[in-house]
């Protein structure tokens, strides 16, 4: 008797939820659908969780039909380069519009297939909650970046020689973030906070709203300073206002329209709630196992970067003060010098640039030098601190004996790095 009492609240809970939600429209579910499977062909083939599959054999055959599309749609012969650094490949672009192709397919057989449908409500919570997931991992990921000032360091030796004109718009951005912590720490915070809000389903709307507004920014500097991000950053904020079109409506009233607003209705949809608690702790070890790891790296990276600076022999910025013999050419006279990490950058009085490397004995004094656009060319230069703020270098490059002194220069001796917060300022100080 119990068990029958109990099949039939349980029926009557199903029917209650089915019969409270109306059809939709055939336009409402064609978009739903394109959405919902352009969503996870883009997450697992070209977003966070792309690792996934190019991790398996699977990517073999991706990248063959990739290569099939660019050169039959697009003429390229082959997607030599695949996405690294930039996220704006070619190989990228191509396998947008892949996905879009498929997505395309798989709508027209899904509608075909499943006629009968009258709604999604169950794919639409599921997708929901996968998205809100989703965003919050990188929303807190990339916020924590700022936190611990990691995404933007301050600016380098090198990028604080780089005169304003020879620096590239994506250059330009990141010594403009990288200059300030508190706005890194304001932006960082941010992103940690509507990720963070994202967790939760009654403060899903209020994380979304922020992070339309973090995100909006982000999109727009990655376009207005090329920053190679544009397809991924659009997407987390395409993803993003699909958390508030459930709520454009109450939005409407309460903002514009200035009349009460219902509280949104939070309901499970009938799931077994033992397979929800299941997956909530799923969930948790998951997001909690990847947040922490990053935590780690991004409190281990500045020591390991300042190690490696350490222990670069010469590590620093110098200016040529004396240079011989005058005869050379202003291709070959060096006036400038960097040395960060195992890279080395020469600037010439002609003012061109050149990428060196060095074997350094700190023993002897000796620098095997090898330009990188010449590996096989070797020579061998020798060193002496003449004093604390002076350095000698000769020996013989590119088949010319050449000698030189040299004085450091400091980061303090640049006014971005000397010139500190003013609560008062007399004057406008804009240089």
């Amino acid at each position: 008797m119990l068990n029958s009492s109990l099949s039939t609240k349980l029926i009557a809970t199903m029917n209650e939820l089915t019969d409270s939600y109306q059809p939709w429209s055939a336009a409402k579910k064609f978009f739903f659908r394109f959405f919902f499977v352009y969503i996870l062909f883009f997450v697992f083939l070209d977003g966070f969780m792309s690792v996934i599959v190019h991790a398996t054999p699977l990517v073999g055959a991706w990248d063959s039909l990739l290569n099939v599309v660019g050169s039959t749609v697009f003429g390229i012969e082959q997607l030599t380069v695949k996405p690294n650094g930039s996220g704006d490949t070619t190989y990228n672009y191509v396998q947008l519009f892949t996905i879009f192709c498929l997505t395309v397919l798989c709508v027209l057989a899904w509608t075909r297939i499943d006629r009968e449908k009258h709604h999604h409500e169950r794919l639409a919570y599921g997708l929901r909650v996968f998205i809100r997931h989703y965003l919050a991992l990188i929303l807190i990921i990339y916020g924590l970046a700022k936190v611990f000032k990691t995404q933007f360091p301050y600016p380098t030796y090198e990028m604080l020689a780089r005169s304003y004109g020879d620096s590239s718009p994506m250059g330009l951005l990141w010594t403009f973030m990288g200059y300030s912590y508190p706005y890194n720490l304001f932006t960082g915070l941010g992103e940690v906070m509507g990720g963070a809000l994202l967790l939760f389903r009654r403060t899903t709307l209020l994380g979304a709203l922020i992070i339309i507004g973090v995100m909006s920014n982000v999109v727009v500097l990655n376009f207005s300073y090329d920053v190679p991000v544009k397809i991924y950053s659009t997407h987390l904020l395409l993803m993003t206002f699909f958390l508030v079109l459930p709520d454009l409506q109450r939005l409407r009233q309460f903002f514009i329209a200035n009349q009460h607003v219902e509280p949104a209705r939070m309901t499970e949809l009938g799931l077994n709630k033992n397979l929800v608690k299941a997956g909530r702790i799923l969930l948790s070890i998951v997001l909690v196992g990847m947040i922490g790891t990053n935590i780690y790296f991004f409190v281990k990276l500045p020591d390991m970067m300042a190690a490696g600076n350490r222990d670069a022999v010469l590590y620093g910025q110098y200016k040529v003060t004396e240079f011989e013999p005058e005869i050379l050419s202003t291709r070959l006279k060096w006036t400038a010098l960097v040395v960060q990490g195992s890279g080395v950058r020469v600037t010439t009085q002609d003012g061109s640039e050149q990428n060196i490397t060095w074997n350094a004995d700190p023993e002897n004094g000796t620098l095997d030098v090898f330009a990188f656009s010449d590996s096989l060319r070797s020579s061998t230069m020798y060193y002496t601190h003449l004093s604390d703020s002076l350095l000698k270098m000769n020996g013989w490059f590119k088949g010319d004996s050449i000698s030189m002194t040299l004085r450091p220069v400091t980061k303090e001796d640049y006014l971005l790095s000397s010139r500190r917060f003013n609560w008062i300022n007399e004057y406008p100080f804009n240089r």
